[in-house]
């Protein structure tokens, strides 16, 4: 059964036109020493599709740590006025605990003292979504290849704490960012009337059935939960 949570990932891109709807996008695919996502890449397919669809998208592909923070400052200065948001992160994610982080493409074997430097914590991605509660998407898109880690870290996406109103979808990179870049192709159509919202929403909840991707929404659970 599909879990009505995945709504938001319509609602998202269907705000009103005077909103200021943000956008950030982080497709990390090549790393330096460790292995690649093979999917990484397409996230800047999802972000043009999202401009596309109205959005101010802060963008980046094959980031450092720090260019991670300063894209992310850059997506936090669009969100002062209300609005929706989606964040799309795909890359190599590492866990302890109740924390996960994004790494960086220079990271070289992190451990746990090393995190915060290695990489950018979910933790901040999803207290600025959850400004936006009730229009924010975060989904997050990896591959089961594992990076040589540090003692402290494990390879993954860990215990995630979903705040009330944000939706969280995770998956396979690829997957993840085309279902993005086709739900964002049918903004236009939202936009001229031509569909209603739940007739796309139904439509592409079929999409993101079929791939297996995951979903939860808060405060209902920590952790996402496979959609059957």
């Amino acid at each position: 059964m599909l879990r009505p949570s995945m709504l938001a990932i319509v609602a998202a891109l269907a705000g009103p036109a005077c909103a200021q709807n943000a956008a950030l996008v982080i497709g990390n695919e090549n790393y330096r020493h460790g292995p690649d996502i093979g999917g990484g890449a397409d996230a800047l397919d999802a972000a043009s599709a999202l401009e596309g669809a109205g959005l101010v998208v802060e963008k980046g592909a094959d980031l450092s740590t720090e260019a991670m923070r300063s894209l992310l400052r850059g997506y936090y200065a669009q969100t002062q006025r209300p609005g929706r948001s989606v964040i799309l992160l795909s890359g190599q994610f590492v866990s302890h605990g109740g924390e996960t982080w994004l790494l960086g493409t220079e990271a070289n074997a992190p451990g746990l003292p090393d995190a915060d430097l290695a990489g950018l914590p979910l933790g901040t991605v999803m207290e600025m979504a959850a400004e936006r509660a009730g229009g924010a998407i975060v989904l997050l898109g990896s591959e089961d290849e594992e990076p040589s880690l540090g003692r402290g870290l494990i390879a993954g996406i860990g215990e995630i704490a979903v705040p009330q109103g944000v939706t969280l979808i995770t998956g396979d990179a690829g997957d993840i960012a085309e279902v993005l870049r086709h739900v964002a192709a049918q903004r236009s159509k939202l936009s001229a009337g031509a569909v209603g919202d739940l007739d796309v929403a139904l439509a592409w909840l079929e999409v993101v059935h079929a791939a297996g991707l995951a979903a939860a929404a808060g405060p209902h659970g920590h952790r996402d939960s496979r959609v059957d």
